[in-house]
């Protein structure tokens, strides 16, 4: 009897560390956080028209395999996260939708990071953006659906970082 005993102790510990090793891991899993490392998480200040500054932590993607990933697969990120796509000059640029999970605003920048062309809530699953009007771009920021409208981003407004 006190064998079985001590089996159910040991049991119940495996159990809550297999729990609290779970629970852990759903802190790093979905965050957008960059699926490699080589990735690095960079920081954007925006200026909107009443000149407050408003800070986003980006993941950067400017390899080719980065880009084509971008934020496919998260199925969630925070208020202030999102992408950013860098490229080594301004170009005519596609995106895409597809296993992308969650709704994004999708904004081009020039080389001087002036926005050039707005997308607002972009549905998951498009398989290819109607961005043919969009003026050629450098930069491409992904980020959560409804962030162009909750800080007023309009054409012409500029980005640092």
């Amino acid at each position: 009897m006190n064998s079985k005993k001590t089996l159910n102790g040991k049991f119940k510990k495996l159990i809550t560390l297999l729990l609290l090793i779970g629970s852990l891991a759903s802190l790093f899993i979905d965050r957008g956080y960059p699926q490699s490392r080589d990735s690095a998480i960079i920081t954007m200040i925006t200026f909107n028209k009443n000149n407050e500054t408003h800070y986003f932590n980006l993941i950067e993607f400017s390899t080719a395999a980065e880009k084509e990933r971008g934020l496919m697969f998260r199925t969630s990120i925070q208020d202030n996260e999102g992408g950013l796509f860098i490229f080594p000059h301004e170009q005519d640029l596609h995106f895409w939708m597809y296993n992308t999970f969650i709704t994004l605003d999708i904004i081009y920048l020039d080389s001087d990071k002036r926005v050039v062309h707005l997308m607002e809530n972009v549905p998951p699953h498009v398989r290819l953006l109607p961005d043919s009007l969009a003026p050629v771009s450098q930069y491409v920021l992904e980020l959560k659906g409804g962030t162009i409208f909750k800080f007023d981003i309009e054409i012409g407004s500029t980005f640092e970082f």
